[in-house]
């Protein structure tokens, strides 16, 4: 196996001391060490330095390297959590999904419900065709580790819902949230579109424009957010479901905006 390209100009432990790489690290520029024909395998017993240039590594796009790096700093720091989510993201970078989804599973068995690797698998699972696994995923945080809920699970799995066609299940988890997280509040705006898509493909037009009209008070872009893919997801669902006349407003203020060039797609 070919040894990885390390982006810092370093030499062996053996020859210089871990003081030497730590110069080199700190005075790391792209002119010397990223354009540098001149490199070689870094061996230092300072774990540190392997943490660095992990991070220095993935910030220039070295991912590979990164992913290298990593894993010499976990063979001496085995229970970093944190350096085991970064390593599992960068394989999912690489499109390594077997090997990010195992990441995950092994931190979600050493912290059961933590939110950020939750939300990880479900998009890993997800985006490799098995959205049934990554609504399991979603509903066992709903259910076992409601401490540990976000809106942006909710807003995956109403997604998820969405996508198979089971708009009575994402009904009932956006009024569930509304109950609970929104009780002092109003209901966020991409929920509530969410939710109003889904009525208009269960026949409930009253209840859609109730939950939909609201986003045509909002230009498409205001500022710096978009509500761009709110807008194309109601022209989308309210096409699938034959309301292409619903559809009409909202593909007329995408292309307003479009004509006033206040987005570029």
């Amino acid at each position: 196996m070919a040894k990885p390209l390390l982006v810092c100009k370093c030499v062996a432990w053996s020859a210089y001391s871990a003081a030497t790489a730590e110069h080199h690290i700190s005075t790391y520029n792209h002119r010397v060490s990223l354009q540098t024909r001149h490199t070689c395998l870094v061996t230092v017993q300072d774990v540190g330095l392997w943490h660095k240039l992990a991070t220095m590594s993935a910030e220039q796009g070295y991912i590979r390297q990164a992913v290298y790096c990593w894993s010499k700093f976990l063979s001496k720091e085995r229970d970093d959590f944190e350096a085991r989510f970064t390593r599992a993201q960068l394989y999912g970078v690489l499109r390594e999904g077997w090997k990010a989804k195992g990441q995950f599973q092994q931190l979600l068995g050493k912290e059961p419900g933590h939110p950020e690797v939750v939300k990880e698998l479900a998009r890993l699972y997800n985006e490799d065709g098995d959205p049934s696994t990554a609504i399991e995923l979603l509903e066992t945080q709903l259910r076992d580790h409601y401490d540990k809920l976000d809106l942006t699970h909710i807003n995956m799995l109403a997604d998820l819902y969405i996508n198979l066609g089971h708009h009575d299940n994402a009904v009932k988890l956006v009024n569930r949230t509304e109950e609970v997280f929104c009780s002092q509040g109003d209901l966020p705006i991409d929920l509530q579109v969410r939710r109003g898509t889904c009525y208009l493909n269960m026949g409930d037009q009253a209840s859609a424009v109730a939950d939909l009209q609201q986003l045509l008070d909002h230009p498409v872009v205001e500022d710096e957010v978009s509500y761009l893919d709110l807008y194309l997801l109601v022209v989308e669902q309210a096409c699938k479901a034959g309301l292409d006349k619903f559809a009409v407003a909202y593909m007329d203020k995408i292309r307003g905006m479009l004509e006033s060039k206040l987005f570029v797609l």
